[in-house]
Order: C-alpha cells, then sequence, then structure tokens
C-alpha cells in the first residue's frame, strides 16, 4: 500500500520493488531498492540505493537505509547463523542475484 500526504511525497524511483503486503508511507525508495514483504516504510524514511529491506522489517520515521545495506526485522535479528532473521538475509541476498 503507498500512502502519502499533502505536504508529503512518497516517491519510488525506477526499479524501486515494493513486494506485496508492504506499507510505504510518505517516504522514498531509491533506484533498485527492494521492500520486502509486509515491510513497513514510515514518514520521511529513506531506502538507498540497491538497498534490501528484508520481509517484515519496520524502518522508523526519519531513519535511513544506506546504500546497498541490508535492513532486517527489529524482532528478527541475525545472531546465529541458522536463526530466522539469516535466512531471511540469505533468501533475500539470493533473491537479488537472481536474473528478471
Amino acid at each position: 500500500m503507498l500512502h502519502g500526504l499533502p505536504e508529503h511525497d512518497t516517491v519510488i524511483e525506477e526499479n524501486g520493488h515494493i513486494d506485496r503486503g508492504a506499507v510505504v508511507h510518505c517516504c522514498t525508495i531509491r533506484r533498485n531498492a527492494l521492500v520486502g514483504v509486509s515491510a513497513v516504510i514510515m514518514d520521511n524514511a529513506l531506502v538507498g540505493e540497491a538497498a534490501i529491506v528484508a520481509a517484515c522489517a519496520f524502518v522508523n520515521a526519519g531513519l535511513e537505509i544506506h546504500a546497498a545495506q541490508d535492513a532486517t526485522a527489529g524482532a528478527v535479528r541475525a545472531d546465529r547463523a541458522d536463526s530466522p532473521g539469516a535466512r531471511a538475509i540469505e533468501t533475500m541476498r539470493i533473491m537479488s542475484s537472481l536474473p528478471v
């Protein structure tokens, strides 16, 4: 779902990908960035070029995800190689490297 307000634009640049169930609210998604399934991006946040926001992640208002950075869900941490967060990151990396 894309949402904006009269005083704030919602911008998705070329090849920015918003996956199903994601909420993008008054923010900027740069070129080639990926917002995963059911992720939420809040007001004035910036998802940098080629960055990946993992499924179910919540990006706080005003937060900047730098170019080519991976952002995981706050409640799902990749502390162990077999954790759900680590598997989600690996899945997103594999998906982003596949030819379209």
